[in-house]
This record gives structure tokens, C-alpha cells and sequence, in this order.
């Protein structure tokens, strides 16, 4: 019996290590799974949704795409939408906006801060980790 549950232990640790790796070369991003922390992207996303991101292929971010970016301003992974692309100057340089934001974000995306863009949203799985992280003073005001 105990080396049934050893074996059991053994595989299923097997199998978290194995898609700890697989899901994010799936995907192409390093972050294939995120949490919505705020409220700035209403109605459309809610704080506690877990998103999938899938990283970009041969095609950039276009105008309308649900991006997901590390923030060099606040040092932290923002969710929102693209408003606006400029490829001039041999750079991709992205506009985006929170939905239940009035005005566009003022700080222009690079490329290579985009861990890539939302492909499947699964409403408040993500739940616990936004009331943890919310609890603990993580959570500093809306982006």
C-alpha cells in the first residue's frame, strides 16, 4: 500500500514538473497563466479571473488584442487593450488602455515587455490568489 502511494506521489510530481515546463513552451510565454488584479479592465475582465496567455508567433499585437505586459513604470504585469500600434523606427511600440479607463495609458509598451496576449479568460478561478494577494497589501490602487 505505501509503495502504491510513494508511486502515486512520484507521478503526480512527475506531472507537475513536467507542464511546469510544457504548458509555457506551449504557449511561448514565460507567464501562461495570470490573475486579474484590478478592476481596470471592466466589464470585460474582473479582479480574480484566471486568463491563459499565449505568446505572439510571426504577427505582432494588433489594435483590439488583450495584452498582458510587465509595466517598467509600476514594476509589475498589467492586463489591457491595444488602442494603438506604431511600428516606425524599426520598433513595435504599443498603446493600450484599460477598458473602464477613459484616457490611454501614458506609458508606451515595447515589444519585449509583452509576455504576450489573452486567449481564454476563466471567470474568478483565480479568486484566491487575488484575496491573498489583496490581504497582504499587494494590491496598490488600479491600473
Amino acid at each position: 500500500m505505501q509503495e502504491q502511494l510513494l508511486l502515486a506521489s512520484l507521478l503526480v510530481l512527475g506531472a507537475l514538473g513536467v507542464s511546469s515546463f510544457a504548458v509555457p513552451l506551449l504557449l511561448r510565454t514565460p507567464t501562461p497563466l495570470v490573475v486579474v488584479m484590478s478592476g481596470s479592465m471592466e466589464p470585460s475582465l474582473s479582479p480574480g479571473d484566471l486568463l491563459v496567455v499565449e505568446g505572439y508567433r510571426s504577427r505582432g499585437p494588433e489594435v483590439g488584442d488583450v495584452v498582458v505586459y510587465r509595466s517598467r513604470r509600476h514594476g509589475r504585469v498589467v492586463v489591457h487593450r491595444v488602442v494603438g500600434v506604431d511600428e516606425s523606427g524599426g520598433k513595435i511600440i504599443l498603446l493600450t488602455k484599460g477598458d473602464a479607463v477613459e484616457f490611454a495609458d501614458g506609458e508606451p509598451v515595447e515589444m519585449g515587455d509583452v509576455l504576450g496576449s489573452v486567449r481564454w479568460r476563466v471567470g474568478w478561478l483565480g479568486l484566491p490568489s487575488y484575496l491573498l494577494w489583496r490581504a497582504l497589501g499587494r494590491i496598490e490602487g488600479e491600473l
